[in-house]
């Protein structure tokens, strides 16, 4: 994991222009400003382990990542050919998915709730999210949600 975090803030420094916003979004969610994070990380503690000293839990870390405004996966949700496979996947239509994903659910809440197996969906989100990586490398990487 730490390695993966390290690979993900390397990628924000190495095209600062275009991640200036996603810093500015995650030093806001710790509650410090962005050039306290940098040092922070550029002294080599990991982005976990400084959260967690900030008094942040490791899961609210996670969700921030996975689930935040500028995820791969709040992304993809705004694109109908992608979120019309989701819902048809968990027996939805594409607004009952964003409805209850708005309303807080996630994909592997729904999938229980609908009786669908998680692999199916792991399997579609990580296929898509790898592809819209691949298709857009100028794209915040994070890992896949491992609901």
């Amino acid at each position: 994991m730490k390695k993966l975090v390290a690979a993900v803030l390397l990628s924000l420094f190495l095209v600062p222009s275009a991640f200036a916003a996603n810093l500015d979004d995650l030093s806001s969610f710790l509650g410090v400003t962005k050039a306290t994070l940098i040092a922070e990380l550029k002294s080599g503690t990991s982005l976990q382990d400084y959260a967690v000293s900030l008094g942040i839990d490791k899961q609210a870390l996670r969700d921030y990542i996975n689930k935040g405004p500028n995820s791969v996966f709040s992304i993809l949700i705004q694109q109908d050919e992608f979120a019309q496979g989701l819902a048809d996947l968990l027996g939805l239509t594409i607004e009952e998915l964003r409805n209850e994903l708005a309303a807080g659910e996630t994909p592997a809440t729904l999938a229980k709730s609908q009786g669908v197996e998680m692999v199916i969906i792991k399997g579609y989100l990580k296929t898509e999210m790898d592809e819209y990586r691949a298709a857009h490398p100028d794209t915040r990487t994070k890992p896949t949600p491992k609901n």
